[in-house]
């Protein structure tokens, strides 16, 4: 027996439009994408929270999984972190 949708959640509308968060990182990742299996830094942030959230936001906006997104902590210029990113292809996710 199906349950009808609740009338406070139900409505009929459009989906929100695409994540900002890739389109705003779309070049960096279209280069990427280019050398699977390569890490490549994306942007250099100062405040490390900012480099993890933006990973972060970027491994949720991306339902492709053989996109891999990292943050880490630069040892030049000290102080910057990075913000990280790799495309793998079939291949190089099953080894």
């Amino acid at each position: 027996m199906e349950t009808p949708p609740n009338e406070d959640d139900f409505r009929w509308e459009d989906p929100r439009p695409p994540s900002r968060t890739l389109i705003s990182y779309g070049a960096a990742l279209q280069t990427v994408h280019k050398r699977p299996g390569a890490w490549a830094r994306i942007r250099v942030f100062t405040v490390a929270g900012s480099a993890y959230s933006a990973a972060r936001g970027l491994r949720v906006a991306a339902t492709d999984k053989h996109w891999e997104f990292r943050s880490a902590r630069l040892l030049n210029p000290p102080k910057r972190y990075g913000l990280y990113a790799r495309f793998r292809t079939d291949a190089q996710m099953k080894e």
